[in-house]
């Protein structure tokens, strides 16, 4: 089972403003949607109060609170998971589910990435700067290792993958 953080990250490091995104780029909320739509997702409280109803419509949907619970609740998160596959193999539906998306905010990105437990992520950066109260946290980029880059016109989505 993968941890894959997604975030989408505006020139200046600003993911959010109160609690929401600080911009509207409609191509780049359509490519995060299908993106998580093939797993779990994992996020903060604040987070989870803001997300928009076509995310919340997915499943599973797990809200995290505190830095100390992150290992375990990734741990139920794919005990879940592969009780749920089992279900619907045997059902026919062959239903798979292989990721659990982290999408924020801040401090549960920071906190997956002190814990160690994010394999992959998935950033889509802006070309703009925007006003904004939250920040993506700072990576060991040492760590990381670009998978692909691709130009998406109004942003461009960078895969990175843990190096061993």
């Amino acid at each position: 089972m993968k941890v894959i953080l997604i975030a989408c990250i505006a020139k200046n490091g600003v993911i959010g403003k109160n609690g929401k995104l600080a911009w509207k780029v409609q191509s780049e909320i359509l490519h995060f949607i299908s993106t998580v739509s093939n797993g779990a997702i994992l996020c903060g409280h604040n987070t989870a109060l803001n997300l928009p109803k076509s995310v919340l419509k997915l499943e599973p949907f797990g809200i995290i609170n505190d830095r100390t619970l992150i290992k375990n609740h990734i741990a139920q998160m794919e005990e879940y998971l592969i009780k749920r596959n089992e279900i619907c193999d045997r059902l026919g539906k062959g239903v798979k589910r292989d990721a659990i998306y982290i999408i924020g905010g801040a401090k549960t990105y920071y906190s997956a990435l002190l814990e160690n437990v994010v394999d992959e992520m998935i950033l889509s950066y802006l070309p703009d700067e925007y006003d904004g109260d939250c920040y993506f946290p700072l990576v060991n980029w040492t760590m990381w290792k670009l998978q692909s880059e691709t130009d998406m016109c109004e942003f461009v989505v960078k895969r990175y993958i843990k190096c061993n």
